[in-house]
């Protein structure tokens, strides 16, 4: 008995790291993901006060 009760342990234990590297691997994929968003929001942004700017001072695009 004391084998399939080792053997448990490990399996348990070997699944528990895999479920923290992979809560780590998607913690990392989200904090990428929140960046890449905010970039693309301030290149969106700095689009429209260029667009902005252009018509306030009659410039061609």
């Amino acid at each position: 008995m004391s084998d399939g009760t080792v053997t448990l342990g490990i399996g348990a234990a070997a699944q528990a790291a895999a479920s923290l590297v992979n809560t780590q691997q998607q913690i990392r994929a989200g904090e990428r993901a929140r960046a890449e968003q905010h970039e693309y929001e301030r290149k969106q942004a700095t689009a429209r006060f260029d667009r902005e700017l252009q018509l306030e001072t009659g410039a061609s695009p």
